[in-house]
């Protein structure tokens, strides 16, 4: 009862207003729940998501001030167990592997995972330019582009 008389004191803008953050809230609710309980319990072989607050926009915060720490505390988060785990920004996933048997088996694994379009992105971000990047990924009458080349030489 004392809810109600409290809310009817509220000015009727604010009143207006209570529905809209209640659904708000349920929905925020409702997703992160999902997204961080649900949805790793119904795939257990998926790798787990790092907890963010902000839907699409995930860890993008956190990667902006410290990489190397976010990927720390993701460490952490689970329990220092090594298992590979995401990590969401700006929408998109990021797969984190901090194993050293994980981390090798993604550099010898070369057929089933693509590290180019990752590389152009992040290449872009650092000021490259588009002819720079077709430069560096160009392969006409080469077995390999300069890009594979330099990989190559951290797959020993």
């Amino acid at each position: 009862m004392a809810l109600v008389e409290i809310l009817d004191g509220l000015p009727v803008g604010v009143q207006r207003l209570i529905p809209k953050i209640v659904t708000i809230s349920v929905l925020y609710v409702s997703w992160r729940v999902w997204r961080f309980s649900i949805s790793p319990a119904l795939n257990p072989r998926s790798p787990k998501p790092l907890p963010y607050l902000v839907p699409f926009f995930g860890n993008v915060m956190s990667m902006a001030r410290n990489a190397g720490a976010t990927f720390t505390h993701g460490r952490e988060h689970f329990g220092n167990s090594r298992e590979i785990f995401t990590v969401t920004v700006m929408g998109e996933e990021m797969y984190i592997a901090t194993s050293p048997s994980d981390v090798a088996a993604v550099y010898r694994d070369t057929q089933r995972l693509e590290f180019d379009a990752f590389i152009r992105d992040v290449m872009a971000d650092f000021g490259c330019t588009k002819e720079t990047l077709e430069k560096m990924f160009d392969s006409t009458g080469k077995p390999k582009h300069w890009m594979d080349t330099t990989h190559d030489d951290f797959k020993l």
